[in-house]
């Protein structure tokens, strides 16, 4: 199984690097080939953190063309992917140990045809407070149920569009999640640590009202990007 784990990063070179380091471990506990794919919005950071990461063979430095869009960023990915199973993160979190082989052994017993999606345990946050797909496993069968494999609304900038994958997938039963013994990591997030506070989780609220607007316009119009491909913003 090929598995390809992708990250954004921005102003956060230790928390990447945290967070890579945790992946290597993960990935010490499979035989499947893993590829991390970093993408950089700075172009000063990528090129100092590409000497760095030369001798991580499999850690493949990019710099994004254009200006970072989530849903954009993430479609753009699947749709030039070769993966068996993608994994969509954050470059401020902390995979545990086991994460990889569980998401493996999911694939294998819960969706053996690649048509699924395995949400990711957010272990250090509160079960009621974490969304179940605010980080996961999208398996290529799941993906091509989508134009181009644009598995995430382009309606949203930034946030809410785990959340409308998450509606999608549990309304198909295709979304499989453990929240005792699956794949789990440490989200470093700073709504429940203030001392994980930073410019860039600053950069990205200051999109929340306008996502939360088009995500409640969306449920109104009973749009859900999967059933349907509507869009209501250009």
């Amino acid at each position: 199984m090929r598995i390809e784990i992708v990250i954004p990063t921005l102003n956060r070179p230790q928390k990447l690097l945290n967070a890579i380091g945790s992946i290597a471990q993960a990935t010490n506990q499979i035989e499947d080939q893993v590829w991390v794919y970093v993408y950089y919005s700075s172009k000063e950071e990528f090129e100092r953190d590409s000497i760095g990461y030369r001798q991580h063979p499999r850690v493949l430095t990019r710099l994004l063309e254009k200006p970072y869009n989530a849903s954009e960023f993430w479609n753009d990915h699947l749709k030039e992917s070769h993966a068996d199973v993608t994994l969509y993160l954050n470059d401020d979190i902390v995979m545990e140990a086991n994460c990889l082989k569980e998401v493996v052994n999911i694939f294998n017993t819960k969706f053996p045809d690649l048509d699924g999606i395995c949400g990711i345990r957010q272990a250090n946050l509160p079960p009621d407070q974490a969304l179940q797909t605010a980080f996961g496993a999208i398996g290529n069968k799941f993906a091509e149920r989508f134009p181009d494999k644009a598995v995430f609304c382009k309606d949203f900038f930034r946030m809410f569009l785990d959340e409308e994958l998450f509606l999608y997938a549990s309304s198909i039963n295709k979304l499989y999640f453990d929240e005792f013994n699956g794949p789990e990591l440490k989200h470093l997030h700073p709504a429940f640590d203030k001392t994980q506070e930073d410019s860039t989780h600053f950069d990205v609220r200051k999109y929340w009202r306008k996502d939360k607007e088009t995500f409640d316009k969306r449920r109104n119009l009973n749009y859900l990007w999967g059933k349907d491909f509507n869009l209501i913003n250009k």
